[in-house]
């Protein structure tokens, strides 16, 4: 029978990896969006995508530094 404080503790895990996955989707539709060609209407969208932290969190250099020549 689980306890009050299991149940808890596996809800809060999924809402962890909810929102990791969130996260996730989000700079992987943001690249996407940056990474096509350029018009009118999404020239302000591609400049703030650009400025935003989390664009980068799917590039390699960014998650395995060692491995891609980065700094150490």
């Amino acid at each position: 029978m689980p306890t009050k404080l299991m149940l808890s503790f596996v809800a809060m895990d999924f809402l962890f990896a909810g929102c990791g996955g969130l996260l996730l989707g989000f700079s992987l539709m943001s690249e996407q969006s940056m990474r096509a060609s350029p018009t009118v209407d999404n020239v302000t969208q591609n400049l703030l995508l650009g400025q935003c932290p989390l664009t980068g969190t799917t590039s390699k250099e960014s998650i395995l530094p060692h491995y891609c020549g980065g700094e150490s």
